[in-house]
């Protein structure tokens, strides 16, 4: 992310995707599969067009001039790198599992108040937090890469 106008754009597509997943969930299976299918389909049509429009910058050094290449060497990871992953990778299920716990609160919760239309709710409310989710480390990236020009 260069920009907070990217970041932005980013958040709300990802929230809008969100949103579209959970709300499909009322629609019989065969009609869901297809609702979400359409979704990840065009969610990954903006973002190639959004890497057509906004390209990312190339490395630094890295250049498309013929040069012998060094010979790679394995790189050896520390158990400090190890112990980093696996915590994300903690974080990152516990995250997912809270979610669907919130997520089927909420919805029997709407279901059991008689909302007229609990899933479409429900994607409101999914979608607006998927946002935020996805937008503060959007912003985080966007202000360090200005920062660093």
């Amino acid at each position: 992310m260069n920009s907070y106008g990217e970041a932005t754009g980013s958040a709300a597509l990802q929230g809008l995707m969100t949103g579209v997943w959970v709300a499909a969930g009322e629609l019989s299976p065969a009609k869901r599969r297809l609702a979400r299918v359409g979704t990840v389909a065009t969610a990954a049509g903006a973002y190639a067009i959004r890497e057509r429009v906004f390209p990312a910058p190339a490395l630094p050094g890295a250049d498309d001039s013929d040069t012998e290449e060094e010979p790679v060497s394995p790189e050896v990871i520390s158990k400090a790198k190890l112990i980093g992953i696996g915590a994300g990778v903690a974080v990152s299920v516990a995250v997912m599992v809270a979610g669907h716990r919130l997520e089927k609160r909420w919805l029997a919760a709407l279901i059991r108040d008689g909302h007229a239309h609990p899933y479409r709710a429900l994607a409101v409310r999914m979608g607006l937090i998927s946002f935020g989710v996805a937008l503060a480390p959007d912003l985080i990236r966007a202000r360090e890469a200005r920062r660093s020009r």
